[in-house]
């Protein structure tokens, strides 16, 4: 390359996670801070398109998909909480009430993610490619095709 530096085009999935918090950071602005432009809220709302890309790559490149998807419940449970005492707060002392929080986006990130490696997983009693390769192969390969099929089944569904 002689020296010249390489120029990818696309962004990252890490690019792409910075750009929807700060969208996200926009439009929490725009909710919680009373007579802020609507056009926060329209910038801000294009994070949510952008988190559900990012689950669905997810899904495809975890490497364990139950603790994924655990978190991910977790955080919405968690998210629910907060939900919760949001709406038991009381006005502050200048008698603004403060808007409850309404919406847990991971509780949608959880079920879409959920469904995702649900219909991706294969039917059960079904080979897999490495169990189909390994009867070809023979005991030769068994070792190096059982190490594999370790591999993917780290990430099977549920």
């Amino acid at each position: 390359m002689n020296g010249e530096l390489s120029i990818r085009s696309g962004m990252t999935s890490f690019q792409l996670k910075i750009l929807a918090c700060v969208l996200m950071l926009i439009d929490h602005v725009a909710e919680f801070l009373p007579e802020m432009p609507v056009w926060m809220h329209w910038i801000g709302r294009l994070s949510a398109p952008i988190f559900f890309f990012l689950i669905g790559w997810s899904c495809m490149y975890t490497s364990n998909r139950k603790r994924f998807l655990l978190r991910l419940y977790l955080a919405s449970v968690g998210m629910s909480l907060i939900q919760a005492v949001s709406y038991l707060l009381p006005p502050l002392s200048s008698g603004v009430m403060l808007n409850p929080i309404g919406n847990n986006i991971f509780a949608t990130l959880f079920q879409m993610s959920l469904i995702i490696c649900l219909l991706s997983a294969p039917p059960h009693g079904t080979r897999t490619t490495t169990q189909h390769l390994d009867l070809h192969r023979g005991a030769a390969h068994h070792r190096r095709g059982d190490d594999l099929r370790r591999l993917l089944h780290r990430c099977p569904a549920l």
